[in-house]
């Protein structure tokens, strides 16, 4: 494997649209009809397929290394206006300003987008990825990386607040033990 963190994930949907329903139709391949039995004796009709999953801890760390490997040297540079850029010797430059876009290249189309997600502790045996239904405000799915799952998730449009909301986390946790229960 060459870059850590990279790996081919099996993905269970239970969604009304599926969620590659909306993309270009040779990104993904092409889902299959499922009848997924959970132990409580439930069945759910759903759809499995087949992608990329990309443990960023993991493979950005990864990712540092080889460059450096190859001679790559990185330096870090606080812009205040987009004319600063013309300054930089470097003719290809990656953009890690993330909001900070919008000030810099005057692009207020940029707008910024709140979630919510909860890590919960590894569990054996979960090697894929579980999207269910959303319900109001919350995209459920349940996502395993190395060290931990995360299960979300919620999105809440031109919000930039950086602390945890605890009421759309229990609703989170609602919404997963309602799909789980039924």
């Amino acid at each position: 494997q060459e870059f850590h963190g990279v790996s081919l994930l099996d993905i269970y949907t239970f969604k009304e649209d599926p969620p590659i329903s909306h993309l270009p139709k040779d990104l993904f391949p092409e889902g299959v009809p499922i009848v997924a039995n959970f132990e409580n004796q439930f069945k759910k009709k759903g759809m499995f397929f087949q992608s990329l999953l990309v443990d960023t801890s993991l493979y950005i760390p990864s990712l540092y290394e080889k460059a450096k490997a190859k001679g790559v040297q990185f330096t870090q540079i606080t812009f205040h206006k987009k004319e600063d850029l013309g300054q930089l010797e470097e003719k290809i430059l990656f953009n890690c300003t993330g909001l900070g876009s919008r000030e810099l290249f005057n692009d207020f189309n940029l707008i910024p987008v709140n979630g919510q997600l909860i890590e919960l502790k590894l569990q054996d045996g979960l090697n894929y990825m579980l999207a269910g239904p959303k319900k109001d405000k919350i995209d459920l799915y349940l996502i395993p990386i190395h060290d931990k799952m995360i299960l979300g998730g919620s999105y809440e449009f031109n919000v930039e607040e950086h602390q945890a909301n605890l009421t759309i986390c229990q609703e989170i946790l609602k919404h997963a033990r309602e799909f789980f229960s039924r």
